[in-house]
């Protein structure tokens, strides 16, 4: 079902005990009209005198039964409004999970690049570190901490987003991933040159 359709599902008419199949359709046409409803259009419809119709209204009890289906009507109606809004709310779930995962990754991959931006700083950068920039990345730092904490556990990290992050920082910075140059000193692999 698409939630964004209405159903309106009519009731099934039905004719009751003892009620003949002329009395039926005039009960049809009378029920038909909505709430304007009069004996006499339903007689005109039917082709049946007026009186006919108000008899057969009463034996069979005409109001009752459209009081009832009309009940039948909105229970329905109701129950399909429900069906719907439960299947969106589902489906935000889904995407507020998707969006949570991709969210706990990206914050994993940024915190990585962080810490290897950091890994490649000397003493002499460090110092140039102003007290504002330093309040700054602790700010960043401890948001990223508290949406870590909030994001759910079980988020597989996006590791081609790591390395696409790592890439462009090496980018930045003018050196190959992995190597030993000058000014990188605290290359973690000793055996590369």
């Amino acid at each position: 079902m698409n939630p964004t359709e209405t159903v309106a599902a009519e009731p099934a008419l039905a004719p009751v005990a003892g009620e003949s199949a002329r009395a039926f359709e005039a009960f049809r046409a009378y029920y038909q009209l909505g709430p304007r409803r009069r004996y006499a259009v339903a007689a005109r419809k039917a082709g049946v005198a007026h009186a006919t119709v108000k008899r057969w209204a009463s034996d069979f009890d005409w109001r009752g039964r459209i009081l009832s289906l009309t009940a039948q009507a909105v229970a329905q109606s109701a129950h399909a409004e429900s069906t719907m809004q439960r299947a969106e709310l589902l489906d935000a779930a889904a995407r507020d999970k998707v969006f949570r995962a991709r969210e706990s990754a990206l914050a994993e991959a940024l915190l990585h690049v962080a810490e290897r931006y950091v890994e490649r700083m000397d003493e002499d950068q460090l110092d140039q570190l102003s007290f504002t920039d330093a309040c700054k990345a602790f700010a960043f730092a401890s948001q990223l901490g508290k949406f870590a904490r909030e994001t759910d556990a079980t988020a597989v990290p996006d590791h081609s987003l790591r390395d696409q992050l790592t890439t462009l920082l090496d980018q930045v910075y003018g050196e190959p991933q992995g190597a030993k140059t000058a000014a990188n000193p605290n290359n973690p692999d000793p055996t590369q040159p």
